[in-house]
């Protein structure tokens, strides 16, 4: 969009700049400028973010920055206005408590709640809202004058997974999803890949906004991870609300060593480290996950629940033929255990 000879505006980080629009604000930024600047009637000279900017946090602040002090007007607004159907989301008084910095170059306005991801805003200045050096500031009336459009914002249900499984999230928007170990803070792309590669996922398209996707676990080490959300452009969300807990410990299985052949219906008694399940596996079957057992046929093996931690269970062996089996245990988030070093065979 097209502004004023001195309304350009300045470029800022969507993180840098706060963490809600309730402690956000909206500022002329400015050094020290010599008096009497303005000659005429006056336009704010740069703002951030800049016209047109893409990516702009939902609770960032909005900047102006004027060449001399000014003092604000009674009974004047800066409007915040939603693009697409130019409904006011914030009317803010420049004499009112929102308002600070009057006989400075900088004013701050503070309005009361967040915006919303995803969204393109523009600003509205009434005339006279501002004096310097004896004269007033103009009017910003045109909705192409200054306008932006905020970050993408991600999210996804409280939820835990295995080193096998999806945490299942959402963007507002089409691009990229990742999960980030909660211990780390980026604000761009380039920072989370950065990051160590089993504290973060290499990034999950999102090829339509608000749907639930799926992002593998696969690699990622044991701990809590937020989920951010990258636009086309690459410009990043803030992390999201809840928390994706990632479980990569597998359990321990065990039982007590057996010297002599079992039967066809017989029992074992077993024990895993953690609640899930204990499988029997005839030892052809290459076994490298949950799915890699229980697609092997009834033949091959037989399961059993572990409803409790290093409790035993009985384990038949009930439908399985002749042969060596090795025992194994999955956990309730798919995680699979060593193989259990001494088999079982059934019959002679």
């Amino acid at each position: 969009s097209t502004a004023g000879a001195h309304m350009g505006w300045v470029r800022r980080g969507a993180h840098v700049l706060g963490a809600s629009l309730a402690v956000a604000v909206l500022t002329v930024v400015g050094g020290v400028s010599p008096a009497n600047a303005y000659s005429a009637n006056f336009a704010y000279n740069s703002s951030s973010p800049v016209d047109d900017a893409l990516g702009i946090a939902v609770g960032a602040n909005i900047q102006l920055l004027f060449l001399s002090p000014v003092a604000v007007q009674a009974a004047k607004n800066v409007l915040i206005k939603k693009t697409s159907d130019n409904t006011t989301v914030a009317s803010i008084p420049v004499d009112g408590e929102l308002v600070t910095g009057t006989g400075t170059n900088t004013i701050t306005i503070n309005p009361s709640s967040d915006l919303l991801p995803s969204t393109e805003y523009y600003i509205l200045l009434d005339a006279d809202a501002f004096t310097a050096d004896g004269f007033v500031s103009l009017p910003v009336t045109n909705p192409t004058a200054l306008s932006f459009k905020t970050a993408p914002a991600a999210s996804g249900a409280v939820q835990t997974v295995g080193s096998t499984q999806n945490a299942v999230v959402r963007s507002t928007e089409v691009g990229t999803v990742f999960l980030v170990k909660s211990n780390n803070s980026p604000t761009s792309v380039s920072q989370i890949m950065a990051l160590l590669a089993n504290e973060r996922t290499n990034g999950t398209t999102i090829t339509t906004a608000d749907t639930d996707t799926n992002v593998p676990a696969a690699m990622l080490t044991s701990g809590d991870y937020k989920v951010y959300a990258a636009d086309a452009a690459g410009n990043l969300s803030a992390a999201s609300t809840n928390t994706v807990t990632v479980d990569a410990v597998a359990p321990n299985v065990g039982m007590m060593p057996l010297n002599t052949p079992l039967g066809s219906a017989s029992r074992v008694s077993v024990q895993s480290s953690e609640a899930g399940t204990a499988y029997l596996v005839r030892s052809g079957i290459a076994v490298t996950n949950k799915a890699s057992i229980t697609g092997a046929g009834d033949v091959n093996f037989n399961e059993v629940t572990i409803a409790a931690p290093n409790t035993n269970t009985a384990l038949l062996t009930t439908t399985l033929t002749a042969g060596n089996f090795i025992l194994y245990a999955v956990d309730a988030y798919d995680n699979l255990s060593f193989p259990f070093p001494f088999p079982i065979t059934i019959g002679t």
